[in-house]
């Protein structure tokens, strides 16, 4: 289903907001020209009615650390994750050993030490585009 809502302001005179199912378009009506966003950014109007932009809401992606494998002389073991081993720090340890190593985040992730599980953390900033003009 599609709903359109028109509006008049002195900038874009006549407009016409379409919003489907998957996206949101802008008619300025003196021009006949449509805008758009690219998947995944949103369309905004100002409140004074006189532009609009595209947004991206921020975000934070999380994952569970992960334990690297150990190479010890003549074997690889997988150790285990254990909870606050070390003070608030999360570590990998092997069984029945003292020998651990840090968790591992994947790339561009940060590790976020809490008291109980950490975790690895990806903040991705708020996105602000021009629409682009769709015929």
């Amino acid at each position: 289903m599609t709903v359109c809502v028109k509006f008049f302001s002195a900038a874009f005179l006549a407009a016409i907001f379409c919003m489907g199912a998957n996206t949101v378009l802008a008619q300025d009506a003196a021009t006949g020209a449509w805008w758009g966003c690219a998947d995944g950014y949103d369309l905004e109007l100002n409140t004074a009615k006189d532009s609009v932009r595209c947004i991206k809401p921020a975000i934070r992606r999380t994952q569970k650390p992960v334990c690297p494998t150990i190479s010890l002389p003549g074997s690889r073991v997988q150790p285990d994750l254990k909870i606050d081993a070390w003070g608030k720090s999360d570590v990998c340890l092997l069984a029945k050993s003292a020998y651990g190593a840090k968790p591992a985040c994947p790339r561009r992730f940060k590790m976020e030490i809490v008291t109980g599980p950490d975790s690895c953390v990806l903040n991705v900033a708020k996105g602000i585009v021009a629409p682009a003009v769709r015929r």
